[in-house]
């Protein structure tokens, strides 16, 4: 029984010791292990803090604690509503809503109408002035034609003719170049119709609404009718007579009254 006893503790004896044997070995691997692990840790938290604090900022971490630190953050703005004002916002809700309904469909259209308009309107213009200028120029030589004396063509001016055969002491030529100017004038403002075979007198009547234009016109038309037609010697003063009632009649021409 104590033979049995012996062996039997001889055997719990050598496991002993196989287990002593096998955790002085196990031992320094493990310790050795951890620390290769724990440096392993130090090393990593060393390389992430180098990344860190490079050339990138990054607002969440702290390089001088090698920490996180708090953030800032300013809570987003809200979108801004307009107040409810009620049957008052109806009110200018549908306003605005008319207002851009004829802005649109009315206003804008008839803006673009009105510019087309004038467009039209001048290119017209430009045309019917080219027309005008073109019968004007037809006109005065079918209306010299139609004068009872054959007057001297081209002139710049009747009335300038009729200065210079003034100056020059030529009273017959001044006469009639100052009666052919009356003429043409009164025809230019359709207050008579110059044509061929009428006569003075036919020009005198249609003057009959104008009395005053009349009053200074016949004068002139008598004094050509002599010298003309009669054939006496016009002297200067009664020239210059008809000479004298040549701005009054321009000015009545114009609608400008005697002062």
């Amino acid at each position: 029984m104590q033979s049995f006893s012996g062996k039997r503790w001889h055997r719990v004896a050598m496991a002993l010791l196989g287990c002593a044997a096998l955790f002085a070995v196990l031992l320094p691997a493990g310790r050795l292990g951890a620390e290769e692990e724990l440096l392993g840790d130090e090393e990593a938290v060393e390389s992430a803090g180098r990344a860190l604090g490079g050339w990138s900022s990054y607002p969440w971490y702290d390089r001088e604690t090698d920490s996180v630190q708090p953030l800032n953050v300013r809570p987003p703005s809200k979108p801004w509503n307009p107040p409810n004002l009620g049957w008052l916002g109806t009110i200018i809700g549908g306003f605005l809503e008319i207002m851009s309904y004829l802005v649109i469909w009315v206003i804008a259209p008839l803006i673009v109408l009105a510019i087309i308009y004038y467009l039209i309107r001048a290119f017209l213009d430009s045309e019917r002035n080219e027309i005008t200028t073109d019968s004007e120029e037809t006109f005065s030589i079918d209306r010299i034609e139609a004068l009872p004396a054959k007057i001297r063509v081209p002139v710049d001016s009747l009335l300038s003719e009729a200065r210079r055969h003034y100056e020059a002491g030529d009273y017959r030529q001044a006469i009639i170049y100052l009666y052919s100017h009356q003429l043409l004038e009164l025809d230019r403002k359709q207050l008579i119709r110059l044509a061929k075979g009428k006569t003075n007198r036919q020009y005198l009547r249609e003057l009959a609404s104008r009395k005053t234009l009349r009053e200074l016109f016949e004068p002139t038309m008598f004094t050509f009718e002599d010298v003309f037609f009669g054939g006496r010697e016009l002297t200067r003063a009664a020239f210059e007579a008809c000479w004298e009632r040549r701005r009054p009649f321009a000015g009545q021409l114009e609608g400008v009254p005697l002062s």
